[in-house]
């Protein structure tokens, strides 16, 4: 097991305590912090997200960790991993509620699915991937598995940053990459042992 300290950034949105429970599951090292000094002593981090894109932004600026993230990130080749909105954090805007910018790691846009498919939504409940492209995100885990799900937005990006779809009327980004980044539309917190396989597998990642 590689040892790592994985900082779960708080910007009071998300299933925070979950996903530090789940990482304690593993005997991972985490702490849930919006402290920018306890993030430079962090190796990756975590971006857990539940709840609106517009509030979540202004949350990340006003605790001035938008520039932090990008710092550690961008700069010293961090890991980080988006789940859920984290995960839609990282597009270059969303369309929820208003224009909102977002931190712009990987190129892309957040859409409302009620725009383009007749199913309900929110999409709520289990649904399997379908793998595009190998990743050591995936080690263990057999194509087919299902995650939970609970969102009504997605991200919209190129087919190169998507590791894996969800078929959901439409294909369905649930899985994406560029560089030392990752997201996942499923909250692997609550997807049981495949779940948080997948969380111990990012955790095991080098940074690139």
């Amino acid at each position: 097991m590689i040892k790592k300290r994985i900082g779960i950034i708080n910007y009071g949105m998300g299933n925070i305590h979950s996903v530090y429970n789940a990482l304690l599951s593993l005997g991972i090292e985490s702490i849930v912090t919006n402290n920018k000094k306890e993030l430079h002593s962090c190796d990756a981090f975590i971006l857990p997200g539940v709840g609106a894109f517009p509030n979540a932004i202004k949350n990340l600026l006003k605790l001035d960790l938008v520039d932090e993230i990008k710092n550690q990130v961008l700069n010293k080749n961090k890991n980080i991993l988006g789940i859920c909105l984290g995960m839609q954090l990282f597009a270059d805007y969303s369309e929820e509620g208003e224009f909102n910018e977002g931190l712009s790691l990987i190129p892309g846009k957040v859409i409302d699915l009620s725009r383009k498919i007749t199913y309900r939504v929110p999409h709520i409940g289990w649904n399997s991937l379908l793998i595009n492209a190998n990743s050591p995100l995936f080690e263990g885990i057999p194509e087919k598995q299902d995650f939970y799900f609970v969102h009504r937005y997605y991200f919209d990006c190129h087919k190169k940053y998507i590791l894996a779809n969800t078929s959901y009327e439409m294909m369905v980004t649930s899985v994406i990459n560029h560089n030392n980044i990752y997201g996942v539309q499923f909250h692997p917190e609550r997807s049981h042992n495949t779940g948080i396989k997948l969380l111990y597998n990012f955790t095991q990642l080098e940074n690139k």
